[in-house]
């Protein structure tokens, strides 16, 4: 008995010890779980810090204007009234416009304190009613449907991450240990640079009239900036004044396919070489925007494109019954045509100067940045690009500037030919 009682203490002292480590490893695990969760409070009041932040700066871009809940308010709003009241100090029939200077002149004094460059505050108007103007005048750019917009940024300048490579996962036994894979990571910056557009009106007929002249105002200053910002976009020299468009970028993309020691007529055949290269470098197109960007000359080349039937044959047979639409085209290449002679046809390549560049690739890598609203200026003194001189011609130049800048993602996911010919009697 005395034996067993010595078995039963011992088990006993054992089990007291198995309590008191257990105990011991859930003091510590109750530990680590309580600092854990006082890790993750603290990630989450800096994140909700940051959202504060980031919401007061979209309340410092969109001011919120009496009467701009009205949709129709927000329509009723006439860029006539704005250049007569400017011109003339006299807001007695605009007195929605008036009201929404008066609520704007702090933020456009804000934006001129910030952006680079700027000339100084006209008539600044906020995105809500700006926004609809703005789609509509660089809604028919070639790219502006396809490329990723980030609209109402501020200050002068941003970052956004990228993600630049994407490992692979690899085989790993049951047993093993999982790797980590190294996600590479850059940044792309973007800074406020102008985008101006003008057009020229009579003194006299802009004082006398009411809103007759509202829609050609609307339309040809629409015209002036699409035109100055789809060529940033394209051909941007990437000074302070100008963003570098994606052209700049050609020394970043994967390949570069030439046509001929002299240039030459651009193929469906390099169109498909284009594409593939993309492929062969293993880059993910799911969700993306694939497409051609090229000027109108150099799809008519496709569309008239000959195939010789025999040796010493010349001008060969059409591998289209001419001329085959646009949209049959694109169906051959397997991706959209985007037309613009914002691409230069005076390349040089061997002893031809007329080639153009063709540009293949993901257009959602491309980033177009938009400072909030836009502005609105009158002059009396400017000259246009001819030198008339609106004093001396008793006009009144109308300008609107819109603020932005362009970027590319990831640039390895384009390619480029650069000698597409573009004069058709050297096809």
């Amino acid at each position: 008995m005395e034996k067993l009682q010595e078995v039963i203490t011992t088990l006993n002292a054992t089990k007291d010890q198995i309590l008191e480590q257990v105990k011991s490893v859930a003091d510590k695990q109750n530990d680590s779980h309580e600092k854990a969760m006082e890790q993750i409070k603290s990630v989450e009041e800096a994140l909700d810090e940051k959202i504060k932040n980031v919401e007061q700066q979209m309340k410092d871009v969109s001011c919120r204007i009496p009467g701009l809940e009205d949709e129709n308010e927000a329509k009723n709003f006439s860029f006539q009234k704005v250049f007569k009241g400017l011109l003339t100090q006299d807001w007695t029939d605009a007195g929605f416009e008036l009201e929404i200077k008066k609520h704007t002149d702090a933020f456009g004094e804000k934006r001129a304190a910030e952006v680079s460059g700027t000339t100084g505050v006209g008539f600044w108007i906020p995105t809500e009613i700006s926004s609809d103007f703005v789609d509509l005048a660089l809604a028919s750019m070639p790219l502006y449907n396809v490329v990723t917009k980030l609209p109402n940024m501020s200050g002068k300048s941003f970052e956004i991450p990228v993600l630049l490579t994407r490992p692979d996962a690899v085989a790993v036994a049951e047993s093993g240990n999982s790797s980590e894979l190294d996600y590479t990571f850059g940044n792309r910056t973007f800074s406020a640079k102008r985008a101006s557009g003008y057009t020229k009106i009579s003194a006299l007929t802009l004082r006398q009239t009411g809103t007759a002249l509202e829609s050609l105002i609307r339309e040809q200053l629409g015209l002036s900036l699409r035109v100055k910002v789809h060529k940033g976009i394209v051909n941007g020299a990437g000074t302070s004044n100008d963003p570098l468009g994606v052209r700049g970028y050609r020394g970043s993309f994967t390949a570069t396919d030439a046509i001929g020691t002299n240039g030459g007529r651009f193929t469906i055949a390099k169109a498909s070489a284009m594409s593939s290269d993309l492929q062969e470098a293993d880059h993910d197109f799911s969700g993306s925007n694939p497409g051609y960007l090229m000027r109108p000359v150099v799809m008519n080349g496709m569309q008239l494109e000959r195939i010789p039937q025999y040796s010493g044959d010349t001008a060969g047979e059409f591998v289209f019954p001419p001329i085959v639409t646009k949209q049959r085209l694109e169906n051959q290449v397997g991706a959209p045509i985007h037309l613009t002679t914002h691409l230069p046809n005076t390349n040089t390549k061997g002893s031809s100067t007329s080639c153009s560049d063709v540009i293949y690739g993901d257009w959602k890598q491309v980033f177009l940045a938009m400072w909030g609203g836009i502005e609105l200026r009158t002059s009396q003194h400017a000259s246009d690009a001819s030198s008339n001189s609106a004093f001396l011609q008793h006009s009144v130049m109308l300008i609107v500037d819109q603020y932005y800048d362009v970027n590319i993602g990831d640039r390895t996911k384009f390619s480029h030919v650069p000698d597409a010919e573009t004069t058709r009697s050297s096809w």
